[in-house]
Protein backbone atom coordinates (compact mmCIF):
# COMPACT_ATOMS: atom_id res chain seq x y z
CA UNK A 1 0.00 0.00 0.00
CA UNK A 2 2.66 2.50 1.22
CA UNK A 3 4.33 1.54 -2.52
CA UNK A 4 1.14 2.77 -4.06
CA UNK A 5 0.43 5.48 -2.67
CA UNK A 6 4.59 6.78 -3.49
CA UNK A 7 3.48 6.15 -7.30
CA UNK A 8 0.01 7.74 -7.10
CA UNK A 9 1.87 10.98 -5.61
CA UNK A 10 5.20 11.12 -8.00
CA UNK A 11 2.21 11.03 -10.96
CA UNK A 12 0.65 13.87 -9.03
CA UNK A 13 3.45 15.77 -9.08
CA UNK A 14 4.17 15.46 -13.15
CA UNK A 15 7.96 16.60 -12.73
CA UNK A 16 9.16 16.29 -16.11
CA UNK A 17 6.00 18.57 -17.06
CA UNK A 18 7.32 21.79 -15.50
CA UNK A 19 10.51 22.96 -16.47
CA UNK A 20 10.67 25.08 -13.25
CA UNK A 21 11.15 22.18 -10.94
CA UNK A 22 14.36 20.97 -12.02
CA UNK A 23 17.36 21.06 -9.60
CA UNK A 24 19.41 24.34 -10.99
CA UNK A 25 22.65 22.67 -12.45
CA UNK A 26 24.92 25.31 -10.60
CA UNK A 27 28.73 24.70 -9.13
CA UNK A 28 26.57 23.16 -6.19
CA UNK A 29 24.65 21.33 -7.64
CA UNK A 30 27.66 19.31 -9.82
CA UNK A 31 29.78 18.88 -7.15
CA UNK A 32 26.96 17.33 -4.65
CA UNK A 33 26.40 14.48 -7.63
CA UNK A 34 30.45 14.25 -7.78
CA UNK A 35 30.57 15.76 -11.22
CA UNK A 36 33.54 18.46 -12.57
CA UNK A 37 30.89 21.00 -13.49
CA UNK A 38 33.58 22.50 -15.87
CA UNK A 39 33.98 19.25 -17.48
CA UNK A 40 30.51 18.82 -17.81
CA UNK A 41 29.95 22.12 -18.97
CA UNK A 42 32.62 21.53 -21.91
CA UNK A 43 30.73 18.16 -22.81
CA UNK A 44 27.92 20.28 -23.48
CA UNK A 45 29.28 22.60 -25.76
CA UNK A 46 29.62 19.59 -27.96
CA UNK A 47 26.48 19.04 -29.16
CA UNK A 48 25.98 20.34 -32.17
CA UNK A 49 23.27 22.70 -31.32
CA UNK A 50 24.82 24.19 -28.75
CA UNK A 51 28.53 24.73 -30.96
CA UNK A 52 26.08 26.16 -33.71
CA UNK A 53 24.34 28.89 -31.04
CA UNK A 54 27.73 29.76 -29.98
CA UNK A 55 29.70 29.83 -33.02
CA UNK A 56 26.28 32.23 -34.13
CA UNK A 57 26.69 34.73 -31.02
CA UNK A 58 30.59 34.37 -31.76
CA UNK A 59 30.78 35.30 -35.41
CA UNK A 60 28.47 38.66 -34.89
CA UNK A 61 31.16 39.87 -32.67
CA UNK A 62 34.30 38.66 -34.15
CA UNK A 63 35.51 39.90 -37.29
CA UNK A 64 33.77 43.18 -36.69
CA UNK A 65 36.12 46.15 -37.09
CA UNK A 66 38.05 47.31 -34.41
CA UNK A 67 41.16 50.29 -33.80
CA UNK A 68 43.51 51.58 -31.11
CA UNK A 69 43.21 54.41 -30.91
CA UNK A 70 45.93 56.99 -28.62
CA UNK A 71 48.04 60.08 -28.71
CA UNK A 72 51.44 58.54 -29.30
CA UNK A 73 51.55 57.30 -32.70
CA UNK A 74 54.71 55.45 -32.11
CA UNK A 75 53.00 53.91 -28.58
CA UNK A 76 50.14 53.14 -30.49
CA UNK A 77 51.25 51.27 -33.49
CA UNK A 78 53.23 48.81 -30.92
CA UNK A 79 50.68 48.03 -28.56
CA UNK A 80 48.21 47.29 -32.03
CA UNK A 81 51.11 45.28 -33.81
CA UNK A 82 51.70 43.32 -30.44
CA UNK A 83 48.08 42.35 -30.59
CA UNK A 84 47.48 41.54 -34.30
CA UNK A 85 50.80 39.36 -33.94
CA UNK A 86 49.36 37.13 -31.50
CA UNK A 87 45.69 37.17 -33.25
CA UNK A 88 42.77 39.36 -32.13
CA UNK A 89 40.37 37.74 -32.92
CA UNK A 90 41.18 34.34 -31.03
CA UNK A 91 41.83 36.65 -27.85
CA UNK A 92 38.50 37.24 -28.60
CA UNK A 93 37.27 33.77 -28.17
CA UNK A 94 39.32 33.63 -25.15
CA UNK A 95 37.37 35.78 -23.78
CA UNK A 96 34.03 34.53 -24.49
CA UNK A 97 35.06 31.39 -22.69
CA UNK A 98 33.31 33.90 -19.74
CA UNK A 99 30.09 33.70 -21.33
CA UNK A 100 29.91 29.85 -21.75
CA UNK A 101 31.09 29.45 -18.53
CA UNK A 102 30.89 32.04 -16.22
CA UNK A 103 34.53 33.47 -15.53
CA UNK A 104 37.63 32.44 -17.42
CA UNK A 105 41.28 33.08 -16.28
CA UNK A 106 43.81 35.05 -19.10
CA UNK A 107 47.44 34.13 -19.17
CA UNK A 108 49.63 36.84 -20.69
CA UNK A 109 53.04 36.04 -19.82
CA UNK A 110 55.86 38.55 -20.97
CA UNK A 111 58.68 39.67 -22.34
CA UNK A 112 61.04 42.21 -23.39
CA UNK A 113 62.42 42.97 -27.05
CA UNK A 114 64.37 45.96 -27.90
CA UNK A 115 63.82 47.84 -24.10
CA UNK A 116 59.94 47.48 -24.73
CA UNK A 117 57.59 44.25 -22.48
CA UNK A 118 55.38 42.82 -24.83
CA UNK A 119 53.17 39.91 -24.35
CA UNK A 120 54.05 36.27 -25.73
CA UNK A 121 50.89 34.94 -26.05
CA UNK A 122 46.91 35.71 -23.82
CA UNK A 123 44.86 32.43 -23.73
CA UNK A 124 42.79 30.75 -21.26
CA UNK A 125 43.82 28.66 -18.21
CA UNK A 126 41.72 25.58 -17.47
CA UNK A 127 38.71 27.02 -14.97
CA UNK A 128 39.10 24.03 -12.70
CA UNK A 129 42.22 25.05 -11.63
CA UNK A 130 41.23 27.96 -9.76
CA UNK A 131 38.19 28.78 -7.46
CA UNK A 132 37.12 31.74 -4.92
CA UNK A 133 37.83 32.33 -1.65
CA UNK A 134 35.23 33.12 1.31
CA UNK A 135 36.61 36.90 0.19
CA UNK A 136 35.83 36.31 -3.70
CA UNK A 137 39.01 36.48 -4.63
CA UNK A 138 40.52 34.16 -6.98
CA UNK A 139 42.59 31.51 -6.07
CA UNK A 140 44.33 27.99 -7.36
CA UNK A 141 41.71 25.18 -6.53
CA UNK A 142 44.62 22.58 -5.27
CA UNK A 143 44.17 24.52 -1.73
CA UNK A 144 47.95 23.79 -1.53
CA UNK A 145 48.39 28.09 -1.56
CA UNK A 146 45.44 30.04 -0.67
CA UNK A 147 47.14 32.88 -1.96
CA UNK A 148 45.21 35.22 -4.10
CA UNK A 149 46.31 35.50 -7.78
CA UNK A 150 47.98 38.53 -8.40
CA UNK A 151 45.70 40.31 -11.24
CA UNK A 152 47.25 44.40 -10.33
CA UNK A 153 47.26 46.49 -13.27
CA UNK A 154 51.40 47.88 -14.09
CA UNK A 155 52.87 45.27 -11.73
CA UNK A 156 55.41 43.46 -13.66
CA UNK A 157 54.70 40.23 -11.43
CA UNK A 158 50.68 40.54 -12.35
CA UNK A 159 49.87 36.92 -12.88
CA UNK A 160 46.78 36.78 -14.94
CA UNK A 161 43.39 38.45 -16.30
CA UNK A 162 40.41 37.57 -14.43
CA UNK A 163 36.79 38.31 -16.57
CA UNK A 164 33.59 37.47 -15.40
CA UNK A 165 30.20 37.39 -16.85
CA UNK A 166 27.51 39.38 -14.53
CA UNK A 167 29.16 38.22 -11.45
CA UNK A 168 27.84 38.74 -7.81
CA UNK A 169 29.06 38.72 -4.36
CA UNK A 170 27.02 35.72 -3.43
CA UNK A 171 28.48 34.44 -6.91
CA UNK A 172 31.85 35.33 -7.81
CA UNK A 173 31.68 32.49 -10.47
CA UNK A 174 29.23 34.38 -12.43
CA UNK A 175 26.40 33.57 -14.86
CA UNK A 176 27.15 30.52 -17.27
CA UNK A 177 24.75 30.62 -20.44
CA UNK A 178 25.62 26.81 -20.32
CA UNK A 179 23.96 25.96 -17.23
CA UNK A 180 21.08 27.18 -18.54
CA UNK A 181 20.72 25.09 -21.47
CA UNK A 182 21.90 22.07 -19.40
CA UNK A 183 19.13 20.50 -19.52
CA UNK A 184 18.03 20.87 -22.88
CA UNK A 185 21.54 20.18 -23.88
CA UNK A 186 21.52 16.60 -21.84
CA UNK A 187 18.21 15.88 -22.93
CA UNK A 188 19.49 15.79 -26.79
CA UNK A 189 22.84 14.65 -26.07
CA UNK A 190 20.49 11.22 -25.09
CA UNK A 191 22.75 8.30 -27.56
CA UNK A 192 20.95 6.68 -30.17
CA UNK A 193 20.72 3.63 -27.79
CA UNK A 194 18.65 5.53 -25.06
CA UNK A 195 16.39 7.31 -28.37
CA UNK A 196 15.82 3.39 -29.81
CA UNK A 197 14.49 2.09 -26.73
CA UNK A 198 11.93 5.13 -26.28
CA UNK A 199 10.65 4.08 -29.53
CA UNK A 200 10.63 0.98 -28.89
CA UNK A 201 9.06 0.81 -25.97
CA UNK A 202 6.44 3.62 -26.68
CA UNK A 203 5.81 2.93 -30.19
CA UNK A 204 5.06 -1.42 -29.28
CA UNK A 205 1.80 -2.42 -28.09
CA UNK A 206 1.13 -2.13 -24.38
CA UNK A 207 0.17 -5.20 -23.05
CA UNK A 208 -2.38 -4.60 -20.08
CA UNK A 209 -3.65 -7.88 -17.30
CA UNK A 210 -6.63 -8.38 -15.40
CA UNK A 211 -6.44 -10.86 -12.50
CA UNK A 212 -10.15 -11.31 -10.75
CA UNK A 213 -8.45 -11.41 -7.05
CA UNK A 214 -7.26 -7.33 -7.37
CA UNK A 215 -4.39 -8.19 -4.61
CA UNK A 216 -0.46 -7.24 -4.51
CA UNK A 217 0.44 -11.53 -4.75
CA UNK A 218 -1.85 -11.96 -7.97
CA UNK A 219 -0.82 -8.66 -9.62
CA UNK A 220 2.75 -9.38 -9.41
CA UNK A 221 2.74 -12.74 -10.21
CA UNK A 222 0.50 -11.32 -13.72
CA UNK A 223 3.72 -8.91 -14.31
CA UNK A 224 6.09 -11.20 -14.05
CA UNK A 225 4.11 -13.27 -16.47
CA UNK A 226 3.57 -10.57 -18.59
CA UNK A 227 7.40 -9.93 -18.55
CA UNK A 228 8.01 -13.15 -19.22
CA UNK A 229 6.17 -13.27 -22.46
CA UNK A 230 7.73 -10.09 -23.40
CA UNK A 231 11.11 -12.31 -23.78
CA UNK A 232 10.01 -15.62 -24.50
CA UNK A 233 7.12 -15.45 -26.71
CA UNK A 234 4.88 -17.36 -24.32
CA UNK A 235 2.33 -17.24 -21.03
CA UNK A 236 -0.23 -19.28 -18.72
CA UNK A 237 -2.63 -17.67 -16.88
CA UNK A 238 -5.33 -19.28 -14.79
CA UNK A 239 -8.80 -18.82 -14.04
CA UNK A 240 -10.90 -15.93 -15.35
CA UNK A 241 -7.60 -13.91 -15.62
CA UNK A 242 -7.38 -11.46 -19.20
CA UNK A 243 -5.28 -10.34 -20.95
CA UNK A 244 -5.56 -7.00 -23.17
CA UNK A 245 -3.57 -5.20 -25.65
CA UNK A 246 -3.50 -1.87 -26.19
CA UNK A 247 -2.59 -0.80 -29.56
CA UNK A 248 -0.33 2.19 -30.17
CA UNK A 249 0.40 4.56 -33.02
CA UNK A 250 4.69 4.05 -33.70
CA UNK A 251 4.34 7.60 -35.48
CA UNK A 252 3.03 9.46 -33.17
CA UNK A 253 5.63 8.03 -30.46
CA UNK A 254 7.91 9.22 -33.32
CA UNK A 255 6.71 12.66 -33.53
CA UNK A 256 6.50 13.13 -29.48
CA UNK A 257 10.28 12.73 -29.96
CA UNK A 258 10.60 15.53 -32.64
CA UNK A 259 8.34 17.73 -30.80
CA UNK A 260 10.11 17.31 -27.63
CA UNK A 261 13.95 17.39 -29.77
CA UNK A 262 11.85 21.02 -31.26
CA UNK A 263 11.52 22.08 -28.00
CA UNK A 264 14.44 21.67 -26.52
CA UNK A 265 16.35 23.24 -29.74
CA UNK A 266 14.17 26.44 -29.14
CA UNK A 267 15.13 26.69 -25.27
CA UNK A 268 19.01 26.26 -26.64
CA UNK A 269 18.51 29.37 -29.20
CA UNK A 270 16.10 31.52 -26.83
CA UNK A 271 18.72 31.81 -24.14
CA UNK A 272 22.32 31.54 -26.44
CA UNK A 273 20.87 33.87 -29.85
CA UNK A 274 17.76 35.68 -27.65
CA UNK A 275 15.24 34.17 -30.18
CA UNK A 276 14.01 30.75 -30.51
CA UNK A 277 14.24 31.00 -34.72
CA UNK A 278 18.05 31.86 -34.74
CA UNK A 279 18.73 28.81 -36.41
CA UNK A 280 16.06 27.94 -38.10
CA UNK A 281 16.25 27.95 -42.12
CA UNK A 282 13.84 29.00 -45.13
CA UNK A 283 13.89 26.56 -47.93
CA UNK A 284 16.13 28.55 -50.68
CA UNK A 285 17.42 31.14 -48.41
CA UNK A 286 20.54 31.58 -46.00
CA UNK A 287 19.55 31.57 -42.65
CA UNK A 288 16.44 32.52 -41.55
CA UNK A 289 14.65 35.32 -43.61
CA UNK A 290 12.53 37.09 -40.52
CA UNK A 291 15.96 37.85 -38.83
CA UNK A 292 17.99 40.24 -40.35
CA UNK A 293 20.70 40.00 -38.10
CA UNK A 294 21.33 36.44 -36.17
CA UNK A 295 21.13 38.42 -32.49
CA UNK A 296 19.84 40.89 -31.64
CA UNK A 297 21.20 44.34 -31.12
CA UNK A 298 21.35 44.31 -27.71
CA UNK A 299 23.39 40.94 -26.94
CA UNK A 300 25.97 41.94 -29.63
CA UNK A 301 26.23 45.46 -27.82
CA UNK A 302 26.77 43.60 -24.53
CA UNK A 303 29.26 41.08 -25.61
CA UNK A 304 30.84 43.71 -27.30
CA UNK A 305 31.41 45.77 -24.13
CA UNK A 306 32.70 42.60 -22.35
CA UNK A 307 35.28 42.38 -24.45
CA UNK A 308 36.32 45.63 -25.22
CA UNK A 309 36.62 46.45 -21.28
CA UNK A 310 38.99 43.03 -21.07
CA UNK A 311 41.17 44.58 -24.08
CA UNK A 312 41.65 47.88 -21.95
CA UNK A 313 42.73 46.10 -19.20
CA UNK A 314 45.21 44.08 -20.80
CA UNK A 315 46.40 47.28 -22.90
CA UNK A 316 46.29 49.40 -20.12
CA UNK A 317 48.69 46.76 -18.23
CA UNK A 318 51.29 46.99 -21.11
CA UNK A 319 50.92 50.83 -21.26
CA UNK A 320 51.96 50.68 -17.34
CA UNK A 321 54.78 47.99 -17.25
CA UNK A 322 56.70 49.96 -20.24
CA UNK A 323 55.96 53.69 -19.02
CA UNK A 324 54.10 54.96 -21.90
CA UNK A 325 52.76 58.60 -21.65
CA UNK A 326 50.04 58.82 -23.59
CA UNK A 327 46.40 57.07 -22.74
CA UNK A 328 46.04 54.15 -25.54
CA UNK A 329 42.54 52.23 -25.67
CA UNK A 330 41.09 49.77 -27.48
CA UNK A 331 37.58 50.11 -29.24
CA UNK A 332 34.50 49.24 -31.70
CA UNK A 333 34.60 50.78 -35.31
CA UNK A 334 31.14 52.12 -35.65
CA UNK A 335 29.04 50.08 -38.52
CA UNK A 336 30.46 51.99 -42.16
CA UNK A 337 27.27 53.51 -43.55
CA UNK A 338 26.58 52.63 -47.00
CA UNK A 339 28.34 54.47 -49.59
CA UNK A 340 25.33 55.22 -51.85
CA UNK A 341 23.38 56.43 -49.07
CA UNK A 342 26.50 58.50 -47.91
CA UNK A 343 26.81 59.89 -51.73
CA UNK A 344 23.37 60.83 -51.91
CA UNK A 345 22.92 62.59 -48.73
CA UNK A 346 25.68 64.46 -49.24
CA UNK A 347 24.78 65.81 -52.71
CA UNK A 348 21.59 67.06 -50.72
CA UNK A 349 23.56 68.49 -48.02
CA UNK A 350 25.45 70.42 -50.97
CA UNK A 351 22.47 71.15 -53.15
CA UNK A 352 21.08 73.46 -49.55
CA UNK A 353 24.51 74.85 -49.17
CA UNK A 354 26.49 73.14 -47.70
CA UNK A 355 30.41 73.29 -48.12
CA UNK A 356 32.79 70.38 -47.27
CA UNK A 357 36.06 70.41 -46.52
CA UNK A 358 39.12 68.59 -48.09
CA UNK A 359 40.02 66.86 -44.83
CA UNK A 360 36.12 65.59 -44.86
CA UNK A 361 35.94 64.55 -48.27
CA UNK A 362 39.81 63.11 -48.58
CA UNK A 363 38.50 60.65 -45.27
CA UNK A 364 35.44 59.91 -46.37
CA UNK A 365 35.85 58.75 -49.69
CA UNK A 366 39.67 57.96 -49.43
CA UNK A 367 41.22 60.26 -51.87
CA UNK A 368 44.19 61.59 -51.82
CA UNK A 369 44.87 65.51 -51.67
CA UNK A 370 46.55 65.63 -54.96
CA UNK A 371 43.68 63.95 -56.44
CA UNK A 372 40.71 66.56 -56.18
CA UNK A 373 40.33 70.35 -56.41
CA UNK A 374 37.44 72.43 -55.66
CA UNK A 375 36.41 74.09 -59.17
CA UNK A 376 36.02 77.79 -59.62
CA UNK A 377 32.46 79.06 -59.04
CA UNK A 378 30.39 79.53 -62.85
Amino acid sequence: MAKTNKLEKIKTLKMLQLWGQLPNPDFHFFHTHGVSPHKALRDLSYSPEVQSAILARESAVIGDPWEIIGDNEAETKFIAYNLEKLGINSIFREIFHALWYGYTILQHPIQKVNNHWEYIKIDSLPSEWFCFDKKSQLIPSNHTNTTPLNMTIGDLDKEVELVQYRPTFINPYGESLLTRVFWSATWIRGTMDLWISYIDRFGDDSIVGRVELANDDKKMAMLHAIQEFRSSGAMVIEGSDSIDILKSDKNSSSQLFKDFYDLCTKQISKVILGHSSALDSTPGKLGNEASISIVRQDITQDDKSIIAETMNKLIRHLCLINNFSSRISFAWKPEQEDEKSRIERDTMLHNIGFEFSEEYICKTYRFNKQDISKSSPK
